[in-house]
């Protein structure tokens, strides 16, 4: 038992020296420029640079807008439960804590894990060979046959031989249009889903304004000062909390306008004198007395 935890460390260890040089041999490609001269080295590392730029950026802001999405839905559902998280005692705990791990896995599947999978030359050269079979495995055997030195490896071939297989990727690498070879499918499908999500966002807010007045706001309140997260029912309120409120007007006679009623107010009232005003309101709770003072 000892040996295989030991024999795990230092595999373990191994790895992560290894992705560590990876990834330093990853920064060093993307701040590579190219050079005037134009050789087989030179050409096959603006090939692997150019794809992983692409396929980071694509990645990159598509993760973005995901995440974005899910703030706005989760904003959105937080809005219109608010009424009724309140009227539990973990219910804000419960949305909180939901609200965080759906995030987290959103950020850790589509964003973070994908993106440093990317952080590889061998992956982002797999992804170019993926694209044209007809490569035949020739980028991939040139970044590892050029990687480290012959007599590191211990493999018996020639430094011609290597050479004429680097300048045959060159070669093949110059006709191919690596432009092509990052799918902007994931792209284009988290925009589509941002923009539904903002859409659906806006209108929700538009056709009830309370939403945007008076839920968004109670509910930073309450996550930000921690209001009914501990306290026990709704009695960890001084005040009841009003919303939905409906104003309807009757207008006096001189006035020749018809009777107007508005949903979801903020509870101004704007009305010409010896106009009769009703209001009704949804409560957090029951009350035993209500008054309006003008």
């Amino acid at each position: 038992m000892p040996s295989n935890i030991t024999k795990s460390m230092k595999e373990l260890f191994f790895k992560s020296i290894q992705t560590l040089k990876d990834l330093f041999d990853f920064v060093i490609l993307l701040n590579y420029r190219d050079n005037k001269s134009r050789n087989s080295h030179g050409i096959i590392r603006s090939s692997l640079r150019t794809v992983a730029k692409s396929a980071i950026v694509n990645r990159f802001y598509g993760g973005i807008a995901l995440l974005f999405s899910t703030c706005l839905l989760l904003l959105l559902l937080g809005a219109v439960c608010i009424y009724g998280l309140l009227r539990f005692p973990s219910g804000l705990v419960i949305f909180t804590f939901s609200s965080l791990v759906i995030l987290f896995l959103v950020f850790l599947r589509v964003f973070l894990l994908p993106l440093f999978s990317l952080l590889n030359k061998e992956k982002i050269a797999l992804l170019i060979e993926r694209k044209y079979p007809s490569l035949n495995n020739t980028l991939i055997s040139s970044i590892q046959l050029t990687r480290y030195k012959l007599r590191e490896k211990k493999v018996e071939y020639s430094q011609q031989m290597v050479s004429m297989l680097v300048d045959n990727t060159a070669n093949q690498l110059r006709q191919l249009d690596l432009s092509r070879v990052i799918n902007k499918n994931f792209l284009r499908l988290s925009c589509i889903i941002l923009s539904f999500s903002a859409f659906v966002f806006c209108a929700i807010c538009v056709l009830h304004r309370s939403y945007f007045d008076k839920n968004i706001p109670l509910l930073f309140s309450c996550l930000v000062n921690g209001k009914g997260f501990y306290e026990k029912g709704l009695s960890a309120y001084a005040w009841p909390i009003i919303g939905d409120i409906t104003i309807s007007y009757r207008y006096p006679l001189y006035s020749g306008l018809q009777q107007k009623t508005v949903y979801n107010t903020s509870g101004d009232i704007k009305a010409l004198k010896g106009s009769e005003i009703q209001m009704s309101a949804i409560s957090d709770r029951i009350l035993g007395i209500c008054s309006n003072h003008l």
